[in-house]
């Protein structure tokens, strides 16, 4: 890989993620633990270049399973609404941008019935234009849109600190601005399943317990169920 300078390694669950330079210009390598995931990131990228804010892919090489895009610089969602840069003002802003990028995604691949999978706010870039871009597509798949909705609003609440009023306040705001209904029935089952398996992931069985009966004493369920029946009206 003499072809890449490499500036820094980003954290990644599954693959190798670099920020490099090459032919002077700073990008994205990363490399693939698998090549079904590759595949499945770049068709997706590929699918919604110039649709919807993403990275714009470079190159691709199969043999290496690696994948060359552009980099976003900016700040990615975790860090943001969790730093004292920004008031809760600022905060309730970028997630009415973030929930109209998924509605923009909605809109754009609902004949597809595609999710894009890892719907997590580390997978969101602000950059310093103030656009949100998404990122990591490797998740993607056939699914519903409850599926990314419900993983987002998890996200949401459960970056750290978790469960406060002001996450509570975010996510409520997030499905206000998000434009596609939802099934509440298999939205409900969907924040369940997903914070089942976050619990899971980070190793913490109280994370569902007190997940679950923080979402029933703040009435997400019943807030979402009130939104639907005043955009039937």
């Amino acid at each position: 890989m003499s072809e890449f300078e490499f500036l820094e390694r980003f954290k990644s669950r599954k693959n190798r993620v670099y920020r490099v330079r090459a032919n002077g210009e700073t990008k994205v390598l990363k490399i693939f633990s698998s090549s079904e995931s590759l595949d499945r990131e770049y068709q997706m990228l590929d699918l919604l270049k110039d649709r919807l804010n993403v990275p714009r892919i470079h190159s691709i090489e199969r043999r290496r399973r690696m994948l060359v895009m552009e980099f976003i610089e900016g700040k990615n969602l975790c860090d943001l609404v969790n730093s004292t840069e920004y008031d809760i003002t600022d905060n309730l802003r970028i997630i009415e941008k973030l929930a109209r990028w998924f509605s923009d995604f909605r809109l754009l691949l609902k004949d597809k019935q595609m999710v894009r999978g890892d719907s997590i706010l580390r997978n969101f870039i602000l950059d310093y234009k103030g656009e949100i871009y998404g990122v990591d597509f490797e998740e993607s798949r056939k699914g519903r849109a409850e599926e990314d909705i419900a993983e987002i609003c998890i996200s949401i609440l459960t970056t750290h600190p978790e469960f406060t009023e002001e996450k509570f306040e975010l996510c409520k705001r997030f499905l206000k601005a998000y434009s596609g209904n939802i099934d509440t029935l298999f939205f409900r089952k969907q924040l369940f399943k997903t914070l089942e398996k976050f619990s899971i992931r980070r190793g913490d069985v109280a994370l569902k317990d007190t997940g679950v009966k923080e979402m029933k004493k703040h009435g997400l369920i019943w807030y979402l169920d009130n939104l639907q029946k005043e955009r039937s009206i």
